[in-house]
């Protein structure tokens, strides 16, 4: 898709005066952005319906869908350029903020995507998802008690979103509070039986707990949903010769 971008870099080239129809090629322009599938095709005719607009609605919908794209592309930085855009024209919206979060967070700029994060949580302090954001960027930043404090922020907002849970328990385990992680963990599953990455998480911790029972049944689960993981692969394989001691359990800090 290469030759995409580069058309819209000589697009900007074409005499205006050359060009008929004007108002039909926009309106077509915008179809084909609203209506594109791939996230090259989003930014490319995104791109296109974009040039020579200055603001209004349709603008903000065509940078949040180009801008979408280029996160999807893994191109951060002009991602930031586009949602940076939105919320000069929508300083009041709290979702424009966070989406330049995650971009900066991506870009590794973490103490740019914090101060996004508060000023989310700022403007939208009784939205779960600020919050769950913001635990992300002090995850990165190695802040385990302040990641811990906005997930549990996010819990009570929205009690029933399991994967809210799930990653408050990845956390905990980082902040070594493996068996608080296995209640959280525990809990996801209670509430959505199907979620697969509850399940892997649930099986490594018990496993870097020692309760080898509890492992297998989990791992062996979740192997039979989703063959060919290769991490779960390498820690059946751990658990299976330590199954005959006396004690089923595997010391996992001295390597039995």
């Amino acid at each position: 898709m290469a030759w995409r971008f580069l058309g819209i870099l000589a697009i900007g080239l074409i005499p205006v005066a050359f060009v008929s129809g004007i108002s039909d090629a926009a309106n077509a322009d915008v179809e084909r952005c609203i209506h594109s599938k791939t996230p090259n095709d989003k930014v490319y005719y995104c791109s296109i319906a974009l040039r020579g607009r200055s603001g209004g609605e349709m603008t903000d919908r065509l940078l949040l869908r180009r801008g979408n794209a280029l996160m999807q592309l893994g191109i951060f930085s002009e991602a930031v350029k586009d949602f940076s855009r939105l919320i000069a024209a929508n300083p009041t919206v709290a979702g424009y903020v966070d989406n330049r979060m995650a971009a900066l967070r991506s870009l590794g700029l973490l103490q740019e995507a914090l101060a996004d994060a508060n000023h989310a949580v700022d403007m939208a302090p009784h939205k779960a998802f600020v919050y769950h954001r913001r635990g992300l960027v002090f995850e990165d930043l190695k802040q385990f008690p302040a990641a811990l404090s906005d997930f549990n922020q996010a819990i009570s907002l929205d009690p029933n979103n399991a994967g809210f849970m799930v990653e408050r328990a990845r956390i905990k385990v980082e902040a070594g509070r493996t068996n608080e992680a296995i209640e959280d963990l525990s809990r996801a599953i209670a509430q959505d039986p199907g979620n697969l990455a509850a399940l892997k998480q649930r099986g490594m911790a018990h496993l870097a707990l020692g309760d080898l029972d509890s492992a297998a049944n989990d791992l062996l689960a979740y192997s039979r949903a989703v063959p060919g993981d290769p991490d779960v692969a390498t820690a059946i394989a751990t658990i299976k010769p330590a199954m005959g001691k006396p004690s089923r359990q595997l010391d996992v800090s001295r390597g039995d």
